[in-house]
């Protein structure tokens, strides 16, 4: 840092809790900065100013402003070699592509923050500030394995330095990404020390910490008094302490958690002030949320004029976010040309000759500029095409279990007909059932029956994983088709499926409960139609059934 700028320090200081506490105040005194410092040419202390009012305007969720700044800081931290400056401004380009939802930008960004501010151990805090939104984007995008090694880091360097409340932060990430993971011992360890830290050390965020603990016992432990007990204390700390946005998070797990355990009439309470609050703070994700657990509820109630009326709200609203989301995109990518043409616009008047060349510089930056912006409109429309696809997607999932559903079956049988001529291995088809589901569903309420399939799900996504295809086909009933198997690897697999929700540890959920499956696997040979193959599946499900359950029956079909 050069003298001058360290100058400033005492308002970096204070930039540093503005900018998300009072981002407005934070833009005024960032922009007193850079006025400042540009009268005695300090460059250093402009582009760390820049930083500031870009994290400011990222509060504000202004994202073209945000960028502009992030770009100015990494330009004038570049000009003087300035590389604490530089990891702090490829930080906020990072953060900014990730709230745009560009998630490979994002993390591409985070890391070269992170290896730039590796260079000194006096910026060890910037470093883990980007160190943990690269394994928050990698959690954020559903790569759990890689955020893992990051956050075991992040917790060895805040262990070192008793860093706590860094630390009760890091370690509730942690468990929730052991929860995706499927570690749900070491998750819930996580979620319990970082309880255990934020009281321990007074900290404020002590309530979000047991709010996390909470919805994990009640969601995986079955702890349904103690978690409900604990998630409601929660709920008071947050909207006794004025965190308003934290109290109206917990109460919508509040709802959720009060559902899932049959809690009907207390979540319509609950929901009353929720909803409330969602819509006087402009919180349309939670409000969006909550729109879905009213319609769960007057659909369990029997209400369903009322569930179609809130089910119109929910569909209306999220396709409004839906199109913010999608023009957000496009602003980023608008921003990102524009930023690019700053660049090149620069980098050429730098390189040609002002005297002699400023105009044929000028026409041929110009040209290269249309190309490029053509080039970008281009990939634009891809990424336009590519969400209408992903939106159709969401068409072919089952919402209970996130399997896909038999639609997308259907659908993958007329693309896949020709697979059953591949090599000398026919395609199989396998037809699962939950043995006595409906007395599962007696005796334990729906709601159970509901987490028996969804368990039954994450079982059939271990097991086939993505080279085959697992599906909910309707009811209790879930059909897999794997191709290139052989019939014994077939039979193999499907033993391991029925034996796995055998062995699955339903005591947790209720002492008395036991699960099982009966399979019918069959092949699908080539010239036969799928309904014929699928019906033999079935038939051999039948016989699973008639000899008592609990077992896989296969025979290879016959043309």
């Amino acid at each position: 840092m050069s003298d001058s700028s360290a100058s400033y320090q005492a308002h970096f200081e204070r930039l540093k809790f503005l900018h998300n506490e009072s981002p407005v105040v934070a833009c005024e005194l960032a922009g007193t900065v850079m006025a400042e410092a540009e009268q005695v040419g300090d460059r250093q202390a402009r582009a760390e100013a820049f930083y500031w009012r870009g994290m400011a305007q990222l509060a504000m969720c202004s994202l073209r402003s945000a960028l502009m700044d992030f770009d100015q800081s990494l330009a004038l931290s570049r000009q003087v070699d300035a590389q604490r400056e530089q990891g702090l401004a490829l930080r906020g380009l990072g953060l900014a592509y990730e709230q745009s939802g560009d998630y490979e930008t994002a993390i591409d960004y985070l890391i070269r923050a992170y290896q730039c501010l590796s260079a000194s151990p006096d910026w060890v805090e910037e470093k883990l500030s980007a160190l943990h939104g690269v394994a928050s984007t990698y959690l954020a995008i559903g790569r759990a394995a890689e955020a893992h090694k990051h956050y075991l880091e992040l917790i060895a360097e805040c262990e070192a330095r008793s860093w706590w409340r860094h630390l009760s932060i890091t370690l509730s990430s942690l468990g929730i990404c052991l929860d995706q993971l499927g570690d749900y011992d070491g998750a819930e360890a996580a979620f319990e020390r970082s309880c255990d830290i934020a009281a321990q050390h007074h900290l404020p965020r002590s309530a979000i910490a047991k709010l996390h603990l909470a919805c994990f016992r009640i969601k995986y432990r079955g702890m349904r008094d103690s978690g409900l007990k604990l998630l409601r204390e929660a709920v008071i700390s947050l909207q006794e302490s004025g965190d308003l946005a934290g109290a109206l998070a917990g109460r919508v797990s509040l709802v959720e958690a009060l559902i899932d355990c049959g809690l009907f009439k207390e979540a319509e309470v609950e929901l009353g002030w929720a909803l409330e609050v969602a819509v006087e703070t402009h919180s349309r994700r939670q409000e969006l949320a909550l729109y879905q657990h009213y319609t769960t509820l007057c659909r369990t109630a029997g209400d369903f004029v009322s569930a179609l009326t809130w089910f119109e709200r929910y569909h209306n609203l999220y396709r409004e976010l839906e199109r913010e989301s999608f023009d957000s995109r496009l602003s980023v990518l608008r921003i990102g040309f524009e930023l690019d043409i700053a660049r090149q616009e620069t980098q050429l008047l730098r390189s040609q000759n002002e005297a002699l060349a400023r105009s044929h510089a000028d026409l041929a930056a110009a040209n290269e500029e249309l190309q490029r912006v053509s080039r970008e409109l281009i990939e634009a429309d891809r990424e336009k095409s590519r969400l209408v696809t992903e939106f159709r997607q969401l068409a072919l999932t089952d919402p209970l279990t996130g399997l896909h559903n038999r639609r997308y079956l259907e659908l993958r049988v007329a693309d896949e007909s020709t697979m059953a001529r591949r090599g000398d291995t026919a395609v199989l088809i396998a037809v699962a059932d939950v043995d006595h589901f409906k007395q599962i569903n007696d005796c334990f309420g729906h709601a159970m029956g509901d987490e028996v399939l969804k368990r039954i799900a994450l079982v059939l996504r271990r097991c086939v994983g993505n080279e085959h295809i697992a599906v909910r086909f309707g009811g209790e009933e879930f059909a897999i088709l794997l191709f290139d198997v052989p019939i014994a690897e077939g039979i193999a697999l499907c033993e391991q499926v029925r034996s796995a929700v055998e062995g699955f540890a339903w005591h947790l959920s209720h002492p008395d409960l036991r699960v099982t499956l009966s399979m019918g696997l069959a092949t699908w040979p080539t010239g036969w139609a799928f309904p014929l193959a699928m019906a033999e599946a079935d038939q051999l499900l039948y016989r699973a059934k008639h000899l008592g359950r609990n077992r896989v029956v296969a025979v290879p079909g016959v043309a």
